[in-house]
């Protein structure tokens, strides 16, 4: 049975499994309250819940006009690599280390993916695969930014 916002009356499905309520979970409807806040459902994004889209949207805001581009936001977050290079030789390409719940709760999200059955999923364990799993989580993690 598809669910009605209030504000602008667009259904949205609910997807996945039906588990079972979360202690932590908040006693209202919070996703109906992110879809007014964005403009969006966010939790349809696979691996991203409620509880991963409010810490990013707490964060960050729903005003993402800040960042010109992905590629600033990502590079905020800390979730892109680095590159210092000197003298045309790569010295490092580690992510520089930024304290950010959002980036956390991105992070969590990815790991999170290991069991998914979608096309994120399958983009995570061939990650996985082919280098060690921090690397494969914070990349997980850009994607899903």
């Amino acid at each position: 049975m598809p669910v009605h916002s209030r504000q602008t009356d667009i259904p949205f499905e609910a997807k996945g499994k039906k588990r079972g309520r979360a202690r932590n979970a908040p006693k209202f409807d919070l996703r109906t309250q992110l879809f007014r806040m964005c403009g969006v459902d966010l939790t349809r994004i696979d691996g991203i819940d409620v509880t991963t889209a409010l810490a990013v949207v707490s964060e960050v805001g729903a005003d993402m006009s800040r960042f010109p581009t992905v590629k600033h936001f990502t590079s905020w977050l800390g979730l892109c690599p680095g590159t210092k290079i000197t003298g045309g030789k790569i010295m490092s390409g580690k992510t520089k280390r930024v304290v950010n719940r959002a980036a956390q709760a991105l992070r969590l999200a990815a790991a999170a993916l290991r069991s998914s059955k979608s096309a994120l999923g399958a983009y995570f364990r061939r990650l996985r695969s082919r280098m060690d799993k921090p690397r494969a989580v914070t990349a997980a993690a850009h994607k899903l930014a």
